[in-house]
């Protein structure tokens, strides 16, 4: 996979093997369509911060950011009334 340090491209190898429970994967599970993308992101951004333990209840949008290179901002819903939210979502796309 891609992802960007400090702004630059770099290929991130990692294997298809994800850390299970007892029946199910231990962090990210997936989704309703089985597609597995997600968690394997994670995978890598687990790798690039050593393990998972040191990325905690990291931030998502930090990761975003990590993974993408795009800028990224976070938001709290509770912050914002459901048309600022929309407004907020609108002047982002």
């Amino acid at each position: 996979m891609v992802t960007y340090i400090k702004g630059r491209p770099e290929v991130i190898t990692i294997d298809d093997r994800l850390p299970w429970g007892t029946s199910t994967p231990l962090f990210l599970r997936a989704g309703s369509d089985f597609a597995y993308w997600a968690t394997m992101a994670e995978k890598v951004y687990a790798k690039l911060a050593v393990n998972y333990e040191t990325i905690g209840w990291g931030w998502m949008n930090e990761s975003f950011y990590i993974l993408t290179g795009v800028p990224t901002t976070l938001f709290t819903s509770k912050s914002f009334t459901a048309d600022q939210m929309s407004a907020v979502i609108k002047d982002a796309y």
